[in-house]
């Protein structure tokens, strides 16, 4: 949580550093069984890479996987669904596959 914060702060939430160190702080939470921490983090997270990086950024798609896998985790079955279709669509689009209609 220190490391976060201290990047938070010296390079702002929107730096990659920054990205980088809360998504693995969420993972940490996953990995504890923290389910609704991990879920904050991520979520938060989800929508700053979409807002800076584009939703077709690898680090983006990574958080859609981690946020789908955690509401996965937590039975929250449609929701972990839709967005990883979601992710599954955008991935398609960003590879130039959506050009055969997959």
């Amino acid at each position: 949580m220190l490391v976060m914060e201290t990047r938070k702060r010296l390079l702002g939430e929107e730096h990659p550093d920054t990205l980088t160190s809360t998504a693995n702080m969420a993972l940490t939470y996953t990995d504890q069984g923290w389910w609704k921490e991990a879920e904050e983090l991520q979520a938060k997270g989800l929508c700053i890479c979409s807002r800076v990086l584009g939703e077709e950024h690898p680090d983006t798609l990574t958080s859609m996987a981690n946020l789908a896998f955690t509401w996965e985790s937590q039975g929250r079955l449609d929701e972990a669904l839709v967005l990883s279709v979601r992710r599954g669509l955008t991935a398609c689009a960003r590879s130039g596959l959506s050009k055969y209609n997959i």
